[in-house]
């Protein structure tokens, strides 16, 4: 329910204050606590006004009133105690499993084994696997890596060091070893072995290589000596710390072992089994850091051992005598 009555135009203005710091425009209150609104008839003079009683106000316009102040609390602590809950179960899980995985990757025997049952114990658990079978890979990967260094470095047909094996021990012996010391290079052939071939066929030839190459590998020192199949027939052996007396000791006896494996070879014209022909070069070990120029006097040792007749050794030395 409203009044009506007409009034003269006694606003002077067109808002007035309705509340403490509340306008509404062309209205004002009352000292009954009534809304007063005025609108204008045809004439300028006089307005229809409007009254009604003010409806109570259903909550505070106060910015920071009591009431928000609580629920800002409340909402506060419900935020404080979620991050909470979301950090005991997930993330300081997940921080530790990081830490974790760093200390598995330096030490493989360390897992997790948890004993959650929720999703991030099954995620643990399959990391576990997932480790497990990157470590089994990586030990299998090892071993293939073994086996292909060694087949690179191993003779196929004698199962002994093979030419790349030596250009490496050479290379190693020269220039990390400071050591001053003698080192005897025995480069070694296989008599008349085309003609064996010929004869009794590439088998037999094969299998002739094998025994020599367990016969000399067999009459060294594994832990001083080393022995490989240069190529062919040819066969080259190094005599650590070994002086050519020394040497020459040695080469003798391989060429008595070789004779003595009895052999048979009906088209040598030196013997009637299977020999060998050696040439010998002693130097010292500190004093070069390439082999090439100390491999080629063996060998040229060796040439004129095949000269004087084979089954025989000469050393680098007796070149000069030889030649006069």
């Amino acid at each position: 329910m409203f009044d009506i009555e007409i009034v003269e135009n006694t606003l002077k203005k067109k808002s007035k204050k309705i509340t403490l710091g509340s306008y509404i425009s062309n209205s004002y209150r009352n000292k009954l606590g009534e809304i007063a609104d005025y609108y204008p008839l045809v004439t300028e003079d006089s307005k229809i006004l409007f009254y009604y009683t003010s409806p109570q106000r259903l909550f505070s316009t106060a910015l920071l009133n009591s009431e928000t102040f609580l629920k800002i609390i409340f909402f506060s602590i419900c935020l404080l105690v979620f991050f909470i809950i979301i950090h005991k179960d997930i993330t300081s899980p997940i921080l530790d499993a990081q830490k974790l995985i760093h200390r598995i990757i330096k030490d493989k025997t360390i897992k997790f084994s948890t004993d959650r049952t929720d999703e991030l114990g099954s995620l643990f658990n399959l990391i576990d696997r997932l480790l497990e079978d990157v470590h089994s890979k990586e030990q299998e990967l090892q071993s293939h890596n073994i086996r292909l260094q060694k087949l690179s470095t191993t003779d196929g047909l004698t199962n002994i060091a093979n030419r790349r094996s030596f250009d490496m021990y050479m290379n190693q012996l020269l220039i990390s070893n400071s050591r001053s010391g003698d080192v005897s290079l025995l480069v070694c052939d296989v008599d008349y072995f085309k003609r064996f071939n010929d004869y009794y066929g590439h088998a037999a030839g094969d299998n002739t290589l094998k025994q020599i190459a367990q016969c000399l590998l067999h009459n060294l020192h594994s832990n001083t000596d080393f022995v490989a199949r240069y190529g062919g027939e040819e066969f080259v052996i190094v005599l650590n710390d070994t002086s050519q007396h020394q040497g020459i000791c040695v080469g003798n006896n391989l060429l008595k072992a070789i004779q003595n494996l009895n052999i048979t070879h009906v088209l040598s014209d030196i013997s009637d089994v299977v020999t060998i022909s050696i040439g010998l070069h002693t130097f010292e070990k500190s004093a070069y850091t390439k082999y090439e120029s100390l491999f080629n006097k063996a060998d040229k040792a060796l040439y004129a051992a095949k000269e004087q007749g084979r089954n025989q050794l000469i050393t680098s030395s007796q070149l000069k005598d030889l030649s006069t």
